[in-house]
């Protein structure tokens, strides 16, 4: 019993002090394109204006605004799904399983509606905000330049999250800020 001991440590010092062949910290902004088609691009372009629709009715502290955007973007995002597109197995998953994620971070939204708080409704919408970021670096998205922005937060350390196709957006987390928030990152494909 003890030699086996003695093994099992060996093995798990061994293990932890190998060295891993994947980045500790990957830089938020940036993706490798190793699936790329341009069917999914424009079906994410199409996808973005739903989104922008989504971050006007935070901003505008619209529920029942919100609450029908979520719902035509689910909807949209069902129909995107089940559309039939000349994608390769492994591009037709990655796309079908971020379109669900993005949907369940959707129902979120309207639960979060329900319950009518303002900082749930915004977690939520950073959440999708993050599951079509990810979707996008999936996907290898090329068609537009996607800039990311950050807001600032007293109930979060790291902000909320949002994108858009312009370098300059008027920030949804907070409304009474006049001033345009600049870009602070350019979603890209990393080298």
């Amino acid at each position: 019993m003890f030699k086996y001991s003695i093994l099992a440590v060996i093995i798990l010092v061994q293990a932890c002090n190998t060295a891993s062949d994947q980045p500790s910290s990957v830089q938020m902004g940036s993706y490798k394109a190793a699936h790329y088609h341009p069917e999914t691009d424009r079906a994410a372009t199409f996808m973005m204006s739903p989104y922008q629709n989504l971050l006007m009715g935070l901003n505008r502290r619209d529920t029942h605004y919100l609450a029908a955007t979520a719902s035509h973007f689910i909807q949209m995002n069902d129909s995107l799904a089940a559309m039939p597109m000349q994608l390769d197995s492994n591009l037709q998953q990655l796309w079908v399983v971020g379109l669900g994620n993005i949907n369940a971070e959707l129902q979120g939204l309207l639960a979060a509606i329900a319950t009518n708080d303002i900082q749930e409704i915004s977690m939520s919408v950073h959440m999708t905000s993050l599951q079509f970021l990810h979707l996008l670096g999936q996907i290898g998205y090329k068609e537009h330049s996607v800039y990311l922005f950050n807001s600032a937060s007293e109930n979060r350390e790291e902000g909320y999250i949002w994108m858009g196709f312009q370098k300059n957006s008027k920030d949804p987390f907070q409304p009474q800020q006049k001033m345009e928030a600049v870009a602070i990152q350019l979603l890209e494909e990393s080298k």
